[in-house]
């Protein structure tokens, strides 16, 4: 396992390339996100995928990272609806799961729901990530065995990791945290998953 050293508020231009060079040529990486640390996969990914799933022994919500809504938009259907409830939310630890255009690799959307999920980069290094690879890329947290995973620092994230993953980045402590999931694909608002971020409509 390759471990990147890389700074929270300031990532290294070096260091973002390496890991999207990782990330297109099928590598699973662990990356920082607001949420804490999670698994990351380019969008067409085959092997990280079986990688990532095999590690977790369960299938796990694929979340599309994406830079806006307008990018959101190209790979799924954002209704009027969709964009109100969305515009002044996204960012705030909620995610939104919505109906997949052709765009989606099927691979990635829920079996039950027929959905995928999204999120907007807030952080520096997620918003780097984006700029570079100039698509989305795919996030999953990280279960191991059917249980997620929970930390109280970084060094044992690597520790759990270092067998299964191809990388981590390193950004120092971050703290975990549960994020909301609201399924508006049907113009309505259902509760999917209720974390630490509150929805008010």
């Amino acid at each position: 396992m390759q471990t990147y050293y890389i700074h929270p508020d300031n990532p290294q231009d070096r260091i973002i390339a390496q890991v999207v060079q990782a990330l297109k040529d099928d590598q699973l990486i662990v990356y920082p996100d607001a949420h804490g640390y999670q698994l990351a996969l380019s969008l067409n990914a085959k092997s990280a995928l079986e990688q990532a799933q095999r590690m977790a022994g369960q299938f796990a919500q694929a979340i599309l990272i994406c830079q806006d809504l307008s990018q959101i938009s190209h790979y799924a259907e954002v209704t009027n609806f969709a964009h109100r409830v969305m515009k002044n939310k996204l960012g705030t630890g909620i995610d939104f799961a919505l109906i997949p255009t052709k765009a989606t690799p099927k691979k990635l959307v829920d079996d039950k729901s027929k959905t995928i999920a999204v999120r907007i980069a807030t952080t520096p290094i997620v918003t780097a990530l984006l700029d570079k690879l100039g698509e989305p890329f795919v996030s999953l947290p990280i279960i191991i065995a059917n249980e997620a995973l929970t930390y109280y620092s970084s060094y044992e994230v690597e520790m759990a990791v270092e067998n299964l993953v191809d990388g981590f980045m390193n950004a120092g402590e971050l703290t975990q945290a549960v994020p909301t999931l609201i399924d508006i694909s049907q113009d309505d608002i259902v509760i999917v998953q209720q974390g630490d971020a509150a929805f008010e409509a």
